[in-house]
C-alpha cells in the first residue's frame, strides 16, 4: 500500500505515528505525510492552504490535497486533527479517506458550538471509507450518526514504543506519596483542580506532592496559585519534561484532570511504566484500563480514592498484558482495516 497521512499541523503526525509508519515500512508499504507546517520526525509535504484552526484559505484546501495524493499515486488517505480531515472528505476524493478521529471535539452532543462541529463531521462522513475511533463515546456517536460507515476502535489507542517505557515497580512510600500531573497547562485540561487535590489531601493530613509538568496559557496563574495556597513546599511546577518515563517511574500515581479527552496517551504511558491512574469520569478518560475515577469534577470524591489507597500501602500495579500498548498492535490493526477498505473499493 500507498499510505498517505495527513493532519492539520507536523507536530501531530511528529507525536503519534512515526512508530506506526515505521512498522508500516517494515511490512514493504510506502508512508508519506502532509500537514500544514513541516514534520521534524517525518518526511512531509506541506499544504499551504491547510491550518490548524478554520480559516478562509481553507477554501483552496481540497484542491491541493487531491494533487498531492495524485502525485504519490496513494491507495488511501489516513487523516487526523478536526480541520484537516474535514478540508480532505468535504468532497470525494481520488483515494478512500480514513479518519483516525483522535477525539471528536465536544464533550457533550449538546451545545451551539457542539452542533456546528456535529454537522460539519456529518458532512464529512457522506465522502468517508472508514473511521477510526479511540474511545466509547465516539465509537457511539459514529454508531448513531453514520452506520453505514465502516468503523475501527483502537481500544489503546496509536500505540507506544514500548521499549522506551520500560516498567518500573511502584516504588517504597517514604516521607510522602508522589503524584504527577503531565499535560498542557490550558483550560480544557484543568491542571487547578490538580492542585486542589494536592491542598485537600495535605489539610486531611496525607503526605502528598504533585509535580505538574506541562507548560501553557495557565502558567502563570497556576503558580500564583501555589504560591496563595502556600504550597511551594509540596506543589512544583517545573515546566515541560523530556524525561515523562522517568517522571512517572519515580511517582507513585498519576493524577488527569481534562475535561475530556480523545484517550489520554499519557495515562497509557503511565500504564505501561506500570501506574495507576486516577481521574475524572469523563469523555476518553473513562475508557483508560483500570484507571480510578470520580465524578467529574468531585474533587473530594476523586481525594477520597486517593486516600483509600494510600493508607492501604502502594498502590497496586495494574495488571495488562503491556503488548496490547505496543505501537505494533495498533499498525497491524489499521493495516488491516486499510487494507479492507480499499479491496472494497476495488471489487465494486
Amino acid at each position: 500500500m500507498r499510505i498517505a497521512l495527513l493532519s492539520s499541523i507536523g507536530t501531530t503526525l511528529d507525536a503519534f505515528f512515526p512508530p506506526l509508519a515505521d512498522e508500516w515500512k517494515r511490512a514493504g508499504h510506502q508512508v508519506y505525510a502532509a500537514a500544514s507546517t513541516p514534520c521534524l520526525a517525518l518526511e512531509s509535504r506541506v499544504i499551504p492552504s491547510l491550518s490548524r484552526r478554520p480559516a478562509f484559505r481553507n477554501l483552496m484546501a481540497p484542491s491541493q490535497i487531491d494533487r498531492w495524493l495524485l502525485s504519490l499515486g496513494a491507495d488511501v488517505l489516513l487523516t487526523s486533527t478536526a480541520t484537516a480531515s474535514f478540508w480532505a472528505r468535504v468532497r470525494r476524493g481520488p483515494v478512500p479517506a480514513v479518519y483516525f478521529c483522535h477525539g471528536l471535539h465536544w464533550e457533550s452532543p449538546t451545545g451551539l458550538a457542539a452542533r456546528v462541529w456535529q454537522a460539519a463531521e456529518r458532512q464529512a462522513s457522506h465522502n468517508t471509507a472508514g473511521v477510526v475511533v479511540i474511545n466509547s463515546d465516539d465509537q457511539q456517536w459514529f454508531d448513531h450518526t453514520v452506520p453505514d460507515v465502516p468503523q475501527l476502535r483502537l481500544r489503546h489507542g496509536v500505540g507506544l514504543a514500548l521499549s522506551q517505557y520500560p516498567f518500573v515497580p511502584v516504588p517504597q512510600m517514604d516521607s510522602a506519596f508522589r503524584l504527577v500531573w503531565i499535560g498542557e497547562l490550558s483550560a480544557r485540561k484543568r491542571p487547578g483542580l490538580a492542585i486542589d487535590i494536592a491542598v485537600h489531601l495535605r489539610r486531611r493530613g496525607l503526605p502528598v506532592t504533585l509535580r505538574l509538568l506541562g507548560e501553557g496559557p495557565l502558567r502563570s496563574q497556576l503558580a500564583t496559585r501555589i504560591q496563595q495556597e502556600a504550597a511551594t513546599d509540596f506543589i512544583w511546577l517545573p515546566g515541560h519534561s523530556e524525561d515523562v518515563p522517568g517522571e512517572l517511574a519515580r511517582s507513585h500515581a498519576l493524577l488527569h484532570t481534562a475535561q475530556w479527552e480523545g484517550l489520554p496517551r499519557v495515562c497509557l504511558e503511565a500504564l505501561a511504566v506500570g501506574r495507576r491512574t486516577f481521574a475524572f469520569d469523563t469523555k476518553g478518560v473513562r475508557d483508560v484500563p483500570q484507571a480510578v475515577l470520580a465524578p467529574d469534577g468531585d474533587v473530594v470524591s476523586l481525594s477520597d480514592h486517593l486516600m483509600d489507597h494510600i493508607r492501604r500501602g502502594p498502590v497496586g500495579v495494574p495488571v495488562i498484558d503491556r503488548e496490547l500498548l505496543s505501537a505494533q498492535v495498533a499498525a497491524h490493526e489499521l493495516e488491516s482495516f486499510m487494507g479492507a477498505l480499499i479491496e472494497g473499493k476495488r471489487t465494486r
